[in-house]
């Protein structure tokens, strides 16, 4: 939550395994959380973390969303650096914002990161991800953002109870409770999986 109500949020994944990756990840926490705090936009935070991360002399890769979001004029700007996109769902319309604004964080360290700026309608479900939850070893990479929309638009179908809100019981956690269950069951992830859900009402 940054100082004037607006909120910030952030998904990424690091390449590789172990104490390494975790600790470039931390690195690339902190400094995020840096950045939004100066007031800096989506664009200009990922141009310096793809600075930062060439700075560590070696050839790790990242990637990231960072989206910025004023809830009072429903306003939404996105930044994305070779991450998978965001998922926007907006009554009965589930669809992606498939903007890419630059390469994977480490690739290009001298590129400039673009941003996109999209108002959200009233009552809308925002989705981000790490790239764990939609790719599996040997499956296409379409096929599991297809299952993820579809596992998406179905928990925020109406329910049956009289306020006809999204999914059984409503809310964003049942929401993310039934992602999960239909996308990683029954054989689980290779990778590690996040989901950060954002409704604006």
């Amino acid at each position: 939550m940054l100082p004037d109500g607006a909120l910030m949020v952030v998904v990424g994944d690091v390449g590789g395994h172990g104490l390494g990756a975790i600790a470039i990840m931390a690195e690339l926490h902190q400094a995020t959380r840096a950045y939004a705090l100066q007031g800096r936009s989506p664009a200009e935070i990922t141009t310096q973390l793809a600075a930062n991360l060439a700075g560590e002399g070696d050839e790790t890769l990242a990637t990231a969303v960072v989206a910025h979001l004023t809830p009072g004029e429903r306003r939404l700007t996105w930044s994305s650096a070779g991450h998978p996109p965001p998922l926007l769902i907006a009554g009965s319309s589930t669809r992606y914002l498939e903007q890419v604004h630059g390469p994977i964080l480490g690739a290009a360290p001298g590129h400039r990161y673009g941003q996109s700026e999209l108002p959200l309608p009233p009552g809308c479900r925002l989705l981000l991800y790490s790239d764990g939850l939609v790719e599996r070893r040997g499956a296409s990479l379409s096929l599991g953002l297809d299952a993820f929309a579809a596992a998406a638009s179905a928990g925020t179908a109406p329910g049956p109870d009289p306020a006809g809100g999204p999914g059984p019981g409503g809310g964003l956690e049942n929401l993310c409770d039934g992602i999960l269950a239909e996308i990683t069951a029954p054989s689980g992830r290779d990778d590690d999986v996040c989901l950060l859900a954002i409704g604006l009402d």
